[in-house]
């Protein structure tokens, strides 16, 4: 993991990380943060829980995460890679900031997939020079992407993959957080078993019932 700060307002993470399939699936600890994201899947396949939806990640898909949303990544058994991005705002252009609502989070645009890689490849190699002149550079190339995908934003593709009565009890809770939210009384409410709805919101979200409502 690269980690560049060039200034209070300009900061900047880059990671690649691989992974066999057998070691642990969930993205550890951080569930929110104060800097966008921005993640790549070069292989593999996952599920990236987003605010209240599910959504199918496969390889050449982007998602972008505004600071401050909560989020999870779940990863089967195969083999993935994954390069992220976390950086400020200075690395965001300000023209493309009305564009931005209308891309996150899901971002699938096959017919932009060769130039979006070597986008990146080139912010990879910048990270890894990291010089004086790095913040610079790392920034034009940031602004490049967020261009290329405001540009081509009408062809893109925006999918998620929840079950519906997940997704309502999600939006229920992040709704109702002051009030005392159990597991028995949700399940009851949907009339299944509480081993069902633990056991699917699990699969779905990646976090436990009780730790998304402590969260919330």
């Amino acid at each position: 993991m690269e980690f560049l700060k060039f200034d209070d307002s300009r900061k900047f993470i880059f990671d690649r990380a691989e992974n066999n399939g057998k070691e642990a699936s969930i993205h550890p600890k951080q569930h929110y943060h104060n800097l966008f994201e921005i993640y790549y899947l070069e292989s593999g396949s996952c599920n990236y829980f987003i605010d209240n939806k599910s959504y199918n990640v496969v390889p050449g898909d982007l998602v972008l995460i505004p600071e401050g949303v909560i989020h999870n990544t779940l990863y089967g058994d195969e083999p993935h890679t994954r390069l992220l991005i976390n950086c400020s705002a200075g690395f965001i252009p300000a023209s493309v900031a009305s564009s931005m609502q209308s891309m996150i989070y899901l971002y699938r645009n096959p017919d932009i997939s060769g130039q979006i890689c070597d986008i990146l490849r080139s912010i990879e190699e910048e990270t890894i020079k990291n010089d004086e002149f790095s913040g610079d550079i790392l920034r034009c190339h940031t602004h490049m992407l967020f261009f290329l995908l405001a540009r081509n934003r009408n062809k893109y593709t925006n999918i998620n993959s929840n079950s519906a009565y997940i997704e309502e009890i999600i939006k229920n809770i992040q709704s109702d957080f002051a009030s005392e939210i159990t597991l028995s009384a949700t399940a009851k409410q949907y009339s299944i078993s509480p081993e069902h709805l633990s056991r699917t919101f699990k699969k779905e979200t990646g976090f436990g019932f009780l730790e998304y409502v402590t969260i919330i």
